[in-house]
């Protein structure tokens, strides 16, 4: 007889983690354009100072990002996965960790949205990087919309 208001609260809370969850795992849908001053690392890839787009790529279940220059001359794919913000940026943003005069990029948000994409791809650069600065210093560039 206590039996049904029990399962009823199980199943209600559980309609709610299904209906909620999609919002916790929200993705970069739309291009993030970048205009960066410095060169950054991606991956074992190091990218000159310019303007980028980065955009989640078609069949991949957004789990890889790629970044092409304008000129469409550069065109870099590395795996990334779903991160959550402490606060919801005004504008698309950039997060970098500064080992040295070296910049790897490791997170990306887009405008409005708290959910953005962590940088997972290893990296060999990486690697040598935090051998010689275990520290970095961590940076947030934002960009124009």
């Amino acid at each position: 007889m206590h039996r049904f208001p029990l399962f009823a609260l199980a199943a209600a809370a559980l309609l709610f983690l299904v209906l909620t969850a999609p919002a916790a795992h929200a993705i970069i849908n739309s291009t993030v354009q970048a205009r960066l001053t410095h060169p950054f690392i991606v991956g074992n890839t190091t990218l000159p100072p310019g303007e980028y787009d980065f955009r989640m790529v078609h069949g991949t279940d957004h789990r890889v990002m790629s970044i092409s220059n304008m000129q469409n001359t550069v065109n870099v794919e590395f795996l990334v996965r779903a991160c959550t913000d402490s606060q919801t940026p005004r504008h698309s943003e950039l997060v970098f960790n500064r080992y040295g005069k070296n910049e790897v990029l490791t997170n990306v948000y887009d405008s409005g949205n708290k959910y953005g994409e962590a940088v997972i791809e290893p990296s060999h650069i990486l690697d040598r990087l935090k051998k010689d600065d275990p520290k970095p210093y961590q940076h947030t560039e934002q960009q124009s919309q």
